[in-house]
């Protein structure tokens, strides 16, 4: 990990990752199910870390997010069951090892390599560098979001 990118990637991923765990553990929990900004509090954190997941998990491991279906994985819909604060930092935990992992492995050739699972999504090339951009962008902006519920709600964001 000695290109200068990857390792500002991970510098700003880790950072984001501290400050959604923040918020997670922040949130009242009369606001943890509470649509803000569109969505409950807790699922808009979980899909980050979902996202995060998805975008690292080599072809072939299974995911460790067993808890919802790609609809509220991706804030289609809302479950009826909210995932408890300890359940989303466990996820938050491995997705977090899943990315670190991804991040670790690249090369500036790999960097260059095309993302499958992005590619197909966008219906386009997309390599691992801009997957790794993507990550970065999603991540700030869903802190940002979470930071203006909490604020919004009486909490003093982190961020």
């Amino acid at each position: 990990m000695s290109n200068i990118f990857v390792t500002d990637v991970k510098k700003h991923i880790d950072r984001f990752c501290g400050f959604l765990e923040q918020q997670i553990g922040l949130c009242p929990d009369e606001l943890w199910t509470k649509t803000a900004g569109g969505y409950p509090f807790w699922q808009q954190a979980f899909h980050t870390f979902a996202l995060m997941e998805f975008l690292a998990i080599p072809e072939g491991q299974e995911s460790k997010q067993v808890f919802y279906p790609r609809e509220v994985v991706m804030l289609a819909t809302f479950p009826e069951k909210a995932m408890s604060k300890a359940e989303l930092l466990s996820f938050a935990q491995s997705a977090k090892e899943c990315v670190s992992a991804f991040i670790a492995s690249m090369t500036d050739e790999k960097l260059q390599a095309i993302h499958p699972k992005m590619s197909q999504i966008k219906g386009s090339n997309v390599t691992n560098q801009d997957a790794l951009l993507m990550l970065v962008t999603h991540n700030s902006y869903h802190v940002g979001c979470l930071d203006s519920v909490l604020r919004d709600n009486g909490v003093k964001g982190v961020y």
